[in-house]
């Protein structure tokens, strides 16, 4: 029972992102949208703890196309690798994608040459949903390693840093195997 609730709510937070492009006047139109945490676990992202991120997409309608920049601001909440608390830092992300409307006998080797984020609609297509697009925005925004000096150069919890390099001298003054104090002995002879 639970899961399916879980399920209604994503599916609800997707459609949220879903755009009827055909409703559309050729102009410049422009969306709202705020992402959290619960966008994040719809795509398993257990790294991110919460968010608070407003985004903006600007969307071209244009006759053929619709071109489409999404730009947000707002913040991330991470753990630190070291010491485990709780970091945020801003993220300001930004993609831009375009869409080619009525292309139906393309090949797919004629599709995408440069490698661009070019999608191809078909003639029978209505909407678009944007949700994998924001939220590739955010990728190159989270570090590979998040500590604690990213958010305004806060230091990590000296205590738990403490127990750690504690811990790792307990691994270092360990007996060895006298096997191996015997080869140390071969190499420090050379």
């Amino acid at each position: 029972m639970y899961l399916c609730g879980s399920f209604i709510v994503m599916s609800f937070v997707l459609s949220e992102f879903d755009i009827e492009f055909v409703k559309l006047k050729i102009a410049n139109h422009s969306f709202q949208y705020h992402v959290d945490r619960a966008f994040f676990e719809f795509f398993n992202n257990s790294e991110v703890l919460n968010a608070d991120i407003e985004i903006t997409v600007s969307l071209d309608r244009r006759e053929n196309m619709l071109i489409l920049n999404i730009d947000g601001n707002g913040f991330l909440m991470m753990q630190c690798v070291r010491c485990l608390n709780n970091v945020s830092f801003n993220v300001n992300p930004s993609h831009k994608c375009i869409y080619h409307l009525n292309h139906e006998n393309l090949n797919s080797d004629d599709k995408n040459p440069l490698d661009l984020d070019v999608i191809y609609l078909k003639s029978n297509e209505f909407k678009i949903n944007i949700a994998q697009y924001v939220y590739e925005s955010f990728l190159t925004q989270i570090p590979m390693v998040v500590h604690c000096e990213l958010e305004n150069n806060k230091l990590c919890d000296p205590i738990m840093l403490e127990k750690l390099n504690a811990d790792s001298k307990s691994q270092n003054e360990k007996e060895t195997d006298p096997r191996w104090d015997v080869l140390k002995k071969l190499i420090d002879k050379k």
